[in-house]
């Protein structure tokens, strides 16, 4: 299937649904082409066994080809039109019939024929799987050789741990390219995962976000180093690794990696209840976050009867009726008292948290400014059926509560309106990419995919 690429009169874009038949093609088209997109139309559990595989020999000038499910033909030679290059769930087909490789020996084998690689993505084609065991994965083996890719500006990895750690520590690039990287199954949970990386730290420069996410059953945790002049990276991680124990344990290890960097300073958590908050944060003593300095969360709340008209907001300019919990409230006042309720219940976890910080005698330790959205329910919509919107005046009186209950504990409180987060097209596609690979993230994908792919 053959479709105009935007810029048609240099370029044509390709769909193949089966590669082998492309070649029958007029070596004028051949020629022409720059961009390829191969998705197998083969079931995802046979696709391993499927006979074809995509040949990089037949197109000599591709710049930025993307493969899924797929067996490949590295090039014979030097490929120095590729600039782009994605793979999800690729394996390298050897020019020879006889030679046998592991994949993340034959992946590094490869890379080294596209010298002049900008952008690369590679989701699950490092490791490869125990033969009886779909879920097990071969622990990485050793590398003789060192791959250098001098123009590489992104870098993107999913895959086993060990095996993201292997291919790190033989890969030569520049400091400027940003590395997004979604670890996961590993057998050895203490390995460092940048050894022989160079993050081009500057200790006073440098700062540490760690972000977690929570919709019902699904979690994410996220990493991200920030900082004039240092390698941007971002570091995302799915269950079964976004329990509080394991959030500490890796935190406190990616802090070790990034010496002489700096710990967290920003610690911001979404779509988690009370209870979730205290655990996280429990787990995140000073001693694993001693730089701490801003805590951001939303406020996820309750059901609103009333809509975009939310009267009953007008209590909380009651003090007494906060203080007291709504509890002196008849059933009619439901709305009144689940907003009383919920407000409260965040101010005595914040109170809980920030007090920890609060006692030590040190004010390095201490949050220095909590950041808090109030995200309307999912469901309220106002009387056109719209997505509720909060008012200036509910923002203004919930944070004067929130102030008065904390403003002792943290130096600057932040209170503004949001939206429900949940409805954002970006969080849906995440949604969507770990419903389609359980226990696989996709780090900064969307990135990756808007660039341009001009010629």
């Amino acid at each position: 299937m053959l479709a105009a690429c935007p810029h048609w009169t240099r370029a044509l874009l390709v769909v193949l649904l089966d590669p082998e038949q492309m070649a029958d093609l007029s070596p004028k088209i051949k020629q022409r082409l720059l961009c390829v997109s191969h998705c197998t139309s083969v079931p995802l559990d046979t696709w391993r066994t499927f006979p074809l595989a995509f040949s990089f020999t037949v197109f000599p000038n591709l710049r930025s080809p993307k493969l899924r499910h797929s067996h490949f033909h590295p090039p014979a030679s030097q490929y120095l039109s590729l600039r782009r290059l994605q793979l999800d769930h690729c394996v390298v087909r050897p020019l020879s019939s006889t030679s046998r490789s592991l994949a993340l020996c034959a992946i590094q084998d490869t890379l080294q024929s596209f010298p002049n690689l900008e952008m690369l993505s590679l989701t699950c084609c490092l490791s490869a799987k125990y033969p009886d065991d779909v879920s097990g994965v071969l622990p990485a083996p050793r590398l003789m050789k060192t791959v250098r890719l001098p123009r590489l500006r992104h870098l993107e990895l999913s895959d086993a741990w060990d095996h993201i750690s292997r291919f790190l520590s033989h890969l030569v690039f520049p400091p400027t390219a940003a590395l997004a990287l979604g670890p996961f199954r590993t057998q050895e949970p203490t390995l460092q995962l940048f050894a022989g990386v160079d993050l081009s730290l500057k200790p006073h420069a440098t700062t540490l976000h760690l972000e977690l996410g929570s919709w019902g059953p699904m979690q994410s945790a996220c990493w991200e180093l920030r900082g004039a002049g240092v390698r941007p990276l971002r570091v995302a991680a799915t269950p079964p690794y976004t329990s509080p124990r394991t959030i500490s344990r890796f935190t406190r290890d990616l802090a070790a990696d990034l010496a002489p960097g700096r710990g967290p300073t920003t610690f911001t958590l979404l779509g988690m209840g009370s209870d979730e908050l205290r655990g996280y944060w429990d787990a995140l003593p000073a001693s694993v976050c001693p730089v701490l300095e801003v805590l951001a969360l939303n406020w996820s709340l309750p059901r609103d009867p009333d809509g975009a008209n939310g009267e009953h907001w007008r209590v909380l300019r009651d003090r007494d009726a906060f203080d007291s919990d709504g509890g002196h409230l008849e059933l009619e006042d439901a709305p009144v008292f689940w907003l009383l309720r919920s407000l409260r219940r965040l101010c005595d976890a914040l109170r809980a948290c920030l007090s920890a910080r609060a006692g030590r005698s040190s004010p390095q330790v201490q949050v220095r400014r909590a950041e808090i959205t109030l995200c309307p329910c999912l469901v309220d919509r106002d009387a056109d059926g719209k997505e509720v919107v909060l008012q200036g005046w509910q923002v203004a009186l919930a944070g004067e509560r929130i102030r008065e209950k904390l403003g002792n504990l943290v130096g600057d409180i932040a209170v503004v309106g949001g939206r429900s987060w949940m409805l954002t097209a970006k969080l849906s596609a995440a949604l969507l990419r770990r419903s389609e690979n359980p226990g696989i993230t996709r780090p900064c994908a969307t990135n990756f995919e808007s660039s341009s792919d001009r010629p």
